[in-house]
């Protein structure tokens, strides 16, 4: 079916509606608490974890970083470069068994990054690692991970979660309280350090989360289901190096989920199992990808050209996102999706006034909409049956939902064992003890597999609520309410009433589809000021503090709010993470202003960064206070 220009704007309406649920994110249920068996972590040594744990029970150090994904290694990694702490001052902490965050507990069969590995995978330059595929395999990303904190000599308490923290005037330190899994059997750990800075790393989507579904507990009595996040090859056999999922080869199997993770692992499924159902709430905008190997050639003579190549490439990468270059270095599917810039922000047409958002919104649909003709041209070029290929067309604006990327995910539904069940908007209903419940039918399955996405996405939530923890400022003044009542930050980095915290968060910051640089632009802003203020100190600098001032988090926020119109392409959007599920269609008009102090840096990641960059060329440490 084709869709006259003209009535697009109903078409997608007529979808939007369709999704809108009244609970928004409150129609999922983390996997912590009574699901937190589903978030066991699955590759953890503990006896390799029980030696050489670098804290001890009232230690006291220099820096502690809550996460040891990019955003925990970035940090340490920028503040070392800078000069300000040595690796012998820094230690990294995280609930998981290793280095890698969101790329340790992903190792799912198909998984790989939609960002070119080039532009994705952290500190390549200053490692010297060049990667095997042009999108790195899962694995081969956590590797780079691992790889990073051994360059650097990082220490790492892993298998330890942070519960708590609390600001003491009197000490000038961070009083952190944390409980460390000792493995199955044996009671938890409970440690407690003090730290002069923290740096606060949880990651953008730390928690997966599945619908709340009737009858789940019944299904699970009697099969098995487990998230993406935590693949089980006891299940379906093979490992994430050699992923033959044998022991599915007699299976019937339900994935639930169609969105990024989803259009990975489907094909895969797919290839070994008696037969599969994949359940669709809203199909994804599917661009070919073209993966390649990496040749000597091409890397030497096309990619690593010169000191400074990767940040270069990051640069470029995101100036053509957003249509602020015509010299395309990445040249993909992700360079080719404008819309997508709705999301990170543009500088190409300066910044989107109020009186500009009517030719704001019609510039950006005059690119999306034949993009996204051309793509639901390509379903019905490669999905045979034509009803199939009805259901797997999407109907809203590029921009609403993060696209997916892959060059068999759409003819995987030619296959004879293979059945998409779409659900028109509404999800599935719930389970039986036998299956799955969709469309007022049940689905009789073996193994139920959730590729069902995150909570706590993007810049929705503090610092805090994105790493499970209690964040205790001056005065008893509580991170979480902060946010709730009325953020503001410096650079997304610091926030008043906090002092000797950092974090990065896009709430005030920039945001961009490949967030490692983002990461990189907050950790060079954070290591920058640590290191200015203990240089500037003239007194004990174990007694330095570093506080952003309210008219210095106050001024960041005009100029975050006056770049927000940028963002009122979101109106129209389905729900999604990036709308909180349609939440974010609720804040009442009086509460408007108040968010656009909260948005992203609506010019984008290089003009966030070329802001951030001025202002340590300075040598300022302009809205900083520091004491000692």
């Amino acid at each position: 079916m084709t869709v006259p220009a003209p009535n697009i704007d109903l078409k997608y309406a007529e979808e939007r509606e369709k999704r809108i649920r009244p609970e928004g994110m409150a129609q999922f249920v983390e996997l912590k608490d009574e699901l937190g068996d589903l978030s066991k972590d699955l590759y953890v040594n503990y006896e390799e974890l029980s030696r050489d744990q670098p804290l001890s029970n009232g230690q006291d150090v220099k820096l502690l970083i809550i996460g040891a994904g990019h955003n925990g290694l970035l940090a340490a990694v920028r503040l070392i470069q800078a000069g300000g702490l040595t690796a012998e001052d820094i230690v990294l902490v995280d609930k998981a068994g290793g280095h890698g965050g969101t790329w340790y507990y992903n190792r799912y069969p198909g998984l790989t990054c939609d960002v070119e590995g080039y532009t994705y995978v952290p500190l390549l330059e200053e490692t010297g690692y060049k990667p095997k595929h042009r999108y790195c395999e899962g694995q081969e990303i956590r590797e780079q991970a691992e790889r990073i904190a051994r360059t650097w000599n990082l220490k790492a308490q892993f298998g330890t979660r942070v519960q708590d923290l609390s600001w003491d005037d009197t000490t000038a330190r961070w009083s952190v309280n944390m409980t460390q899994d000792l493995g199955p059997g044996k009671p938890d750990r409970e440690l407690s350090v003090t730290s002069q800075f923290v740096y606060v790393a949880p990651g953008v989507y730390p928690v997966g989360h599945i619908p709340k579904l009737a009858g789940f507990d019944d299904f699970r009595k009697h099969h098995s289901a487990f998230h993406t996040a935590g693949w089980d090859y006891a299940v379906t056999g093979g490992t994430q190096q050699d992923p033959r999922l044998t022991e599915l080869r007699d299976k019937r199997v339900a994935v639930v989920g169609t969105g990024a993770t989803g259009v990975q692992v489907v094909p895969k499924i797919a290839e070994w199992v008696k037969h599969l159902y994949v359940f669709q709430r809203t199909p994804s905008y599917c661009w070919p990808r073209k993966p390649a190997l990496t040749d000597d050639k091409t890397w030497s003579e096309v990619v690593a050209q010169g000191p400074g190549w990767q940040k270069a490439r990051q640069e470029n990468y995101n100036a053509a996102i957003a249509g602020e270059t015509d010299v395309d270095l990445v040249n993909d599917s992700w360079t080719a999706a404008k819309g997508f810039s709705v999301i990170s922000g543009s500088s190409a047409n300066g910044i989107i006034t109020m009186d500009k958002i009517p030719q704001h919104m019609a510039s950006l649909q005059a690119v999306d909409v034949p993009l996204s003709e051309a793509l639901r041209k390509r379903v019905e070029e490669e999905v045979r049956d034509k009803g199939t290929a009805e259901k797997l067309k999407p109907w809203y604006y590029g921009w609403c939902k993060r696209p997916a990327f892959h060059d068999t995910y759409l003819s995987t539904f030619n296959r004879d064992n293979v059945t998409l069940v779409d659900t028109d908007g509404k999800g599935v209903e719930g389970c039986t003890a036998n299956g799955v419940l969709a469309n007022g039918r049940e689905y009789e399955v073996d193994v139920l597999i959730l590729a069902t996405g995150y909570t706590n996405g993007g810049g929705a939530c503090s610092p805090a609520a994105r790493g499970g923890m209690r964040i205790t400022g001056r005065a008893g003044r509580d991170l979480n309410d902060k946010f709730d009542e009325g953020w503001e930050s410096l650079h997304g980095v610091a926030t008043n009433g906090f002092p000797n915290l950092f974090f990065y968060t896009p709430t005030g910051a920039a945001g961009s589809s490949n967030f490692t640089f983002c990461l990189d632009e907050g950790a060079r802003q954070s290591a920058y000021i640590i290191t200015e203020a203990l240089r500037r100190a003239t007194g004990d600098p174990g007694k330095v503090v570093v506080e952003v001032t309210k008219e210095g988090e106050q001024a960041w926020g005009t100029e975050v709010a006056k770049r927000a119109a940028w963002f009122a392409a979101f109106g129209n959007c389905t729900p999604s993470y990036l709308t909180a599920e349609g939440d974010a269609y609720k804040i009442p008009p009086e509460k408007m202003m108040a968010k656009a102090r909260m948005a992203s840096w609506g010019e984008g990641p290089n003009s966030y960064a070329r802001h951030t960059e001025a202002y340590r060329a300075a040598g300022t440490l302009d809205g900083i206070e520091v004491s000692a």
